[in-house]
């Protein structure tokens, strides 16, 4: 005689049983992930350098940078960037090794249904367009003729709409979208710091403050000399002028 199952092997078959079904549903799962990464750093050069290579190590591409500043430590960078969606953790873990990171987030967008209807219409319109399609081999009237090629066309335009909504969700799916906004710094942000160097930057950093402003104030004072002695030289004659009508006024009326 056949023995019946214990529980504990019943259960195990349940559990065996269920997995492939919840494989199939998390494959099936439309997810877009994205990323923002703001970072400060000290080596602008050698760090923006590091994560274009950084890019191409995780078959990524730039699709757009935007850069501002010239001077010194006053460089701004907004890099875009898309990188395969299994790649994505990978890379903002190296990335936030680059420089100092002020904020990071990863965030993921749920379009399963959007996706699923939009792919069940798409079946829908493609049904549809085929028999209409057939039907024209059936049309006795130029009426009618017309009438069925102004269906095909729109069906044919509801299938591209359906078409280019699902291409564009494959290629998000795939490819996330990462935004990394990179300011160049003096001195980086550093978590964590002992209350005396915090203490230490912070009057490094209103000393050197202090310095950049006074230097500033003397360059533009400089530069401001032949505007200064001109109006010097103005306000001299100016109070001669004056000088010279109120003694000559003083003396007619003493005479």
């Amino acid at each position: 005689a056949t023995q019946a199952p214990s529980a504990a092997e019943d259960s195990l078959m349940t559990q065996k049983s269920a997995e492939p079904s919840l494989e199939k549903t998390q494959a099936a799962l439309k997810i877009i992930r994205e990323a923002n990464l703001t970072m400060e750093t000290e080596q602008y050069d050698d760090d923006m350098q590091a994560l274009r290579a950084l890019v191409e190590e995780n078959a990524g591409f730039i699709t757009s940078n935007e850069e501002w500043g010239s001077g010194e430590y006053t460089r701004h960078m907004i890099l875009n960037i898309r990188v395969p969606v299994s790649s994505l953790d990978s890379f903002m873990e190296r990335a936030k090794a680059v420089g100092s990171v002020i904020s990071s987030a990863i965030t993921e967008t749920d379009v399963t249904d959007r996706y699923t209807d939009t792919d069940r219409r798409l079946k829908a319109y493609q049904k549809q367009y085929d028999r209409v399609l057939d039907m024209m081999d059936q049309a006795q009237t130029v009426d009618e003729l017309i009438q069925i090629e102004s269906e095909l066309s729109r069906l044919e335009l509801n299938i591209e709409d359906c078409q280019g909504a699902l291409n564009y969700w494959d290629e998000r799916i795939q490819y996330s979208s990462v935004t990394i906004y990179v300011d160049e710094v003096k001195r980086a942000a550093q978590e964590d710091q002992p209350l005396g160097l915090q203490m230490q930057n912070a009057l490094e950093d209103s000393w050197e403050t202090f310095t950049e402003n006074a230097k500033e104030t003397l360059v533009n004072t400089y530069a401001a000399l032949p505007y200064i002695v001109t109006w010097l030289i103005v306000l001299v004659i100016v109070g001669g002028v004056v000088l010279i009508v109120v003694l000559t006024r003083r003396r007619k009326k003493r005479k």
